[in-house]
């Protein structure tokens, strides 16, 4: 066990200078490479209601249109368009996502400490490597999601607890950073009320390992944030807590979420080794061979798996709380090798984690980035043209989810969805630039193409617009679409 000594203060500072500085260039270099979202969610159910919440202008979804929603996240990013509007930004999604990365620098932070305390420099700079190049972690850094931003508490609220128990000892912990734990711990719960069965697993082992005297202060903790949630539905929606009784009632009692897919338990599991490729192995290989030294740790993502393996729908995000810790533990055992001496010198452990994870980022993650960005790309240029004055969407299946909607908007310009060429209750002289296909100029004489990515182009249509925007039309065309 190491303390917060002259020697901790005398050598972790420059791992973890070097490490955050490393963390938040990559961070920030992949909010403006990767516009694009992860997944539809990232905009139509954060981004957009919050442009909306200020300038009265956004895209509904059925979501909203059925107020299963919380407008707990949405809220907290109107606050930071403000204060990017604020300091001359606009109201700016870049700047959003960039808040959202300097915040994960605590997670890195988190990996080098937990590292440094457990495993010394070797763990310090392993452990900090992992989390500021893990490709997971990066691409999860800057997204407004209630998936990652509530992950990433989660992982925060176990980091406090494993932090404070390596300086002091289980019997020891002090009841404000149990207080803290909790504090992370509710707001996990309030960003995505679906890691609940997580949160209250840690609880349970916190409260094993440290006593019950630290009941008090984690439900001190937790009860907090969990009556913002609370409060904010009663006022936004009519019910507290209506984001998630009314959620679990549509997808689960009316099995709404069953229109989008089923599949197999073990989805998960081949989407990690899909994504990982040859990393899957040695990362599963010494997750084995940590957790049986970390197993407070251990246990949280092997029960994240499970529980979200036995729902019928799944997406890879819905996992990602389990990710970060999975490689955490795997990174601790790693560095108790590199420590022992039984593999490489820690020079060439961290060059070739370095190598491997980047390496992972270009094969698997950076070819989705690319597919995702397709529409923002064509959508961001369009806003820089001097005479757009409305823009439209062609096509019942032409990835309008991966637009970026009103929040990537120029301010005061309309967006349409046309779910066939052109839709009669769009007159076209609202609108003079089309994001379609390859192939739309050929039954559209008058278009003119001036840029492609993906198969996807960017077209201008018309001199000029015409008459009175319409901003809702976009979401009644998803309304009408059953989305």
């Amino acid at each position: 066990m190491r303390s917060c000594s002259g020697t901790f203060r005398e050598t972790v500072y420059l791992p973890l200078a070097v490490i955050l500085f490393l963390a938040l260039a990559i961070r920030i270099l992949l909010v403006f490479l990767s516009p694009g979202p992860l997944r539809a969610d990232e905009f139509f159910q954060y981004m957009e209601p919050a442009y909306h919440h200020i300038t009265g202008h956004g895209v509904f979804t059925w979501e909203w249109r059925h107020g299963i929603r919380s407008w707990l996240l949405p809220d907290m990013i109107a606050g930071m368009l403000k204060a990017g509007h604020a300091l001359g930004l606009g109201y700016s999604a870049s700047f959003v996502r960039s808040v959202l990365a300097v915040g994960s620098l605590a997670l890195v932070a988190g990996f080098v400490w937990a590292g440094w305390l457990t495993e010394g420099l070797e763990g310090a700079w392993i452990c900090g490597m992992a989390a500021a190049f893990w490709p997971d972690m990066v691409n999860a850094s800057f997204r407004t999601l209630g998936e990652t931003i509530g992950g990433n508490m989660l992982v925060l609220s176990v980091l406090v607890i494993y932090i404070a128990m390596k300086r002091r000892g289980r019997a020891h912990v002090r009841a404000p950073v149990l207080f803290l734990s909790g504090l992370l711990a509710g707001c996990a719960f309030a960003f995505r009320f679906h890691l609940a069965p997580a949160l209250l697993l840690e609880v349970a082992l916190v409260v094993y390992l440290a006593g019950p005297r630290a009941i008090v202060p984690i439900a001190g903790g937790l009860v907090v944030p969990v009556c913002v949630l609370g409060i904010v539905d009663y006022q936004t929606l009519g019910h507290p807590f209506q984001s998630i009784y009314k959620n679990f009632q549509m997808n689960v009692n009316e099995g709404v979420a069953l229109r989008y897919g089923s599949m197999p338990m073990a989805f998960y599991l081949f989407g990690l080794f899909h994504y990982w490729g040859a990393a899957f192995v040695p990362v599963c290989w010494l997750f084995w061979k940590g957790m049986r030294q970390q197993q407070y740790m251990a246990s949280i993502p092997l029960f994240i798996l499970l529980y979200f393996s036995l729902i019928s729908h799944k997406e890879m995000s819905f996992i990602y709380a389990a990710i970060p810790i999975v490689i955490l533990v795997a990174s601790l055992a790693l560095a108790g090798l590199v420590r022992s001496g039984r593999v490489m010198p820690l020079p060439l452990v961290v060059g070739g984690m370095v190598v491997l994870e980047l390496g992972v980022f270009a094969s698997s993650y950076a070819d989705e980035i690319h597919r995702n960005n397709r529409i923002m790309v064509m959508q961001m240029k369009a806003a820089q043209m001097p005479d757009m004055c409305g823009m439209a969407l062609v096509g019942r299946d032409g990835g309008w989810w991966l637009s970026g909607g009103y929040s990537h908007m120029k301010p005061g310009h309309a967006l349409y969805l046309l779910t066939s060429g052109r839709d009669g209750d769009v007159p076209a002289s609202q609108y003079n630039y089309v994001i379609g296909g390859d192939g739309f100029d050929i039954f559209n004489p008058d278009a003119r193409k001036i840029t492609c990515k993906t198969g996807v182009c960017l077209y201008h249509v018309n001199s000029q617009c015409g008459g009175t925007p319409d901003y809702t039309q976009f979401s009644r065309a998803l309304a009408g679409m059953n989305e």
